[in-house]
């Protein structure tokens, strides 16, 4: 049996984040570089476009392991949800491999391709 924390519970007790708050922390820690003030504009008109990346950093949160996480972020990029003009041409979303690598640090392990 896994006796392991999963992300959400290991990053919560680190970082001394409510658990209601894992998803959204995460979120705003795991955005490209410069674009905070976009997504907070964007945000602040429409939150509803980053319900996506919310989801999947709920599902990823649930890991315990870095290899569960990435075919947890492999998957959601398949989703025609997560190709709309915002998200690609402004790159106004999560990164993915901030999550990755944020995901790694909270759980111990390494980054494999």
């Amino acid at each position: 049996m896994n006796n392991r924390q999963n992300f959400a519970d290991t990053f919560c007790q680190k970082c001394q984040c409510p658990r209601a708050d894992f998803a959204e922390t995460v979120f705003w820690r795991c955005l490209p570089p410069g674009r905070k003030f976009l997504v907070r504009l964007i945000w602040w008109c429409n939150p509803e476009l980053f319900q996506g990346d919310l989801y999947l950093i709920n599902e990823a949160g649930n890991a315990t392991t870095v290899d569960e996480v990435r075919r947890i972020i492999h998957f959601f990029e398949k989703q025609p949800a997560t190709r709309s003009f915002i998200r690609r041409r402004l790159k106004a979303r999560l990164s993915k491999g901030k999550l990755q690598s944020l995901a790694s640090a909270m759980l111990g392990e390494s980054i494999t391709s």
